[in-house]
């Protein structure tokens, strides 16, 4: 099964994905805007991370595709079914061009899935304070400022601070 949204495709990672996807982690760009720690990884690393995603139940992963191509990945982790609650996030590539819209898109396609298909209730979104451009793409799609965790991010020798953003059923006005 896809997950159709205009001209975006979210659909499950193939093994012809995985070097995109570890171009995505190796890059330091991106990995500096989310949150969590990441070292270089190998193509053994890769192809191990891959075979465990493929058995995860509550972490699932998409591609981001437009025109055939993958240009990134959306997911939902820490799925809590009793709650009907999830973490949700996305990375785009960095040959994707920022304000193209790819992001919106998907995240809207990956909402609709979530709130629709799932009958999740609530999804959540921690980002670093820093990341002005997450900030200003969740809060456009609806989603609101719950809190802030104090110095909760340690990167390049500085603690940062950690913004929750949330979306309940009720409040996804965008489907």
């Amino acid at each position: 099964m896809k997950i159709i949204k205009n001209n975006i495709v979210l659909r499950a990672i193939e093994p012809e994905d995985l070097e995109m996807l570890r171009d995505m982690i190796n890059d330091e760009e991106i990995e500096e805007s989310v949150l969590g720690f990441s070292y270089p990884i190998s193509k053994v690393e890769q192809q191990n991370w891959y075979e465990r995603v493929l058995k995860d139940d509550l972490n699932k992963k998409w591609i981001i595709e437009v025109n055939s191509v993958g240009v990134g990945v959306v997911h939902l982790s820490d799925i809590d079914w009793r709650n009907r609650s999830a973490q949700i996030g996305i990375k785009l590539h960095s040959s994707t061009r920022k304000q193209s819209g790819i992001g919106y898109a998907s995240l809207l396609a990956l909402q609709e899935f979530a709130f629709g298909v799932m009958q999740l209730v609530r999804l959540q979104v921690k980002i670093c304070d820093t990341n002005l451009p997450s900030i200003h793409l969740f809060t456009k799609l609806g989603w609101k400022k719950e809190g802030v965790l104090r110095k909760a991010y340690f990167y390049k020798y500085k603690y940062h601070d950690v913004c929750i953003y949330s979306m309940l059923s009720e409040d996804n006005i965008n489907y």
